[in-house]
């Protein structure tokens, strides 16, 4: 999948390389510059690789309870480098099970450019890279993924989402005192897409639709508030729903409540 949007891409030093494998997680899972392999293992392949990179330090009971937590042996060592070794046949073309451990624990993630471009307070981070990152999601990290798989990154993904969408805050929110208010549109849309329970960002999405004079902006905001509050079952912000008040209020354009 491309990604949510495609903001310009500044940093080449930080952006994903074009020929090596990449690990995708930030959206659909999957792994770009690599041979074809069979669809039937793709999956799981994919799933062990993206345990293994992303858990560098695991051993071989880890690997074992993530990729396997109902397994009926408590020896799965021979299920283990099997797979371990399709891996390695896959990414480096040696099958044996040390190369798909190394090879895995050797990929590039998006997740480890995220952390390059982002790696503390986002609020100081360059508005460059905040774009740089954003541009990287392509949907909720790992969409998509079958219910009884990647049990083991529930935690990794809320920390994930909890990132993008603070990111995303904070790009939209520059966007807005810039006066800039497509690309503030724009950066609400990635938050939201990974997280729409975030009221700030949809206030700030309300706002840049208003100031763009894009009614069906302003209404698909308008919607998504209204469906957060029945989600919740609580009251929007006051500052929010003093904002949609001044949008129905005002036919001229308003440079205020950003954030």
């Amino acid at each position: 999948l491309p990604p949510v949007v495609a903001f310009p891409q500044r940093v080449r030093e930080l952006a994903a390389p074009t020929d090596a494998p990449v690990l995708r997680v930030l959206g659909p899972v999957d792994i770009d510059n690599v041979a074809p392999v069979d669809e039937v293992h793709r999956p799981r392949l994919t799933e062990l690789a993206a345990f293994v990179q992303l858990h560098p330090a695991a051993d071989a009971s880890a690997i074992d309870d993530a990729m396997w937590p109902n397994r009926s042996r408590h020896d799965h060592s021979s299920v283990r480098d099997s797979s371990l070794a399709a891996l390695g046949g896959w990414l480096v073309e040696e099958t044996d099970a040390p190369a798909g451990l190394a090879a895995a624990r050797g990929l590039t993630s998006d997740w480890d450019l995220w952390r390059a471009l982002l790696p503390g307070d986002v609020t100081q981070a360059s508005t460059e890279h905040l774009e740089q990152a954003l541009g990287m999601v392509r949907g909720r990290p790992f969409v998509g993924a079958e219910l009884r798989h990647y049990t083991w990154a529930t935690p990794l993904r809320a920390t994930m989402v909890h990132d993008i969408t603070l990111a995303a805050a904070e790009l939209a929110r520059r966007r807005l005192m810039e006066g800039a208010w497509s690309a503030a549109y724009d950066a609400t849309v990635v938050g939201l897409t990974v997280e729409p329970s975030v009221e700030a960002l949809w206030r700030m999405q309300l706002l840049a639709g208003h100031e763009l004079g894009d009614r069906d902006l302003v209404e698909t905001a308008r919607a998504g508030l209204d469906d957060l509050a029945s989600r919740l079952g609580d009251p929007l912000e006051q500052r929010t729903q003093q904002l949609i008040a001044d949008v129905d209020a005002l036919d001229a354009p308003t440079r205020t409540h950003v954030g």
